[in-house]
């Protein structure tokens, strides 16, 4: 349980493979990316990962990975700021034109608030992860988590999928 915690390395270095496999289902490649994240990656991971989508020719996954990074970008909380600092950089990179792909590609979304002084704070994350031949989402995937005290707790976690 929360390996992704107790050995990031270990882990960062398997979800970088699941992702860079353009064999594999862009649908487990975009949860690749997730689980990327939720390890607090350095900058150089980052921004590897960036490259590595200048060059993607998938877009659900090219848009899932650019609005994650971009959404990463605005969190406050402490627990995430290296990561928000190397996403900033990443999202440079990038193109633009990433950010313009409307709701049929798949797209991340984080809003978390954090209050230094109380050391107190909540953070919400929403994953749309689409397919390209249907126009319902394949599955959407919701999660709320709190700070106190510079520990992190996932209170709720929520995830709808759709089959055929």
């Amino acid at each position: 349980r929360n390996i992704a915690k107790k050995e990031p390395r270990m882990i960062q270095e398997l979800a970088l493979q699941l992702y860079m496999d353009k064999s594999l289902h862009p649908e487990l490649r975009m949860l690749s990316c997730i689980v990327l994240f939720e390890t607090r990656p350095p900058m150089g991971l980052v921004t590897t990962l960036a490259n590595i989508v200048r060059t993607e020719e998938n877009l659900q996954v090219a848009s899932f990975t650019y609005s994650h990074m971009k959404s990463l970008t605005r969190s406050s909380a402490i627990i995430h700021a290296s990561v928000a600092a190397a996403c900033n950089i990443a999202i440079k990179i990038l193109s633009p034109k990433l950010d313009r792909l409307s709701l049929r590609f798949s797209k991340a979304f984080h809003v978390d608030v954090y209050h230094s002084p109380l050391m107190l704070g909540a953070a919400a994350s929403a994953f749309y992860i689409n397919d390209a031949a249907t126009v319902l989402p394949k599955s959407v995937v919701a999660k709320a988590s709190a700070y106190f005290a510079g520990v992190a707790g996932d209170a709720v976690e929520v995830g709808v999928r759709t089959e055929g």
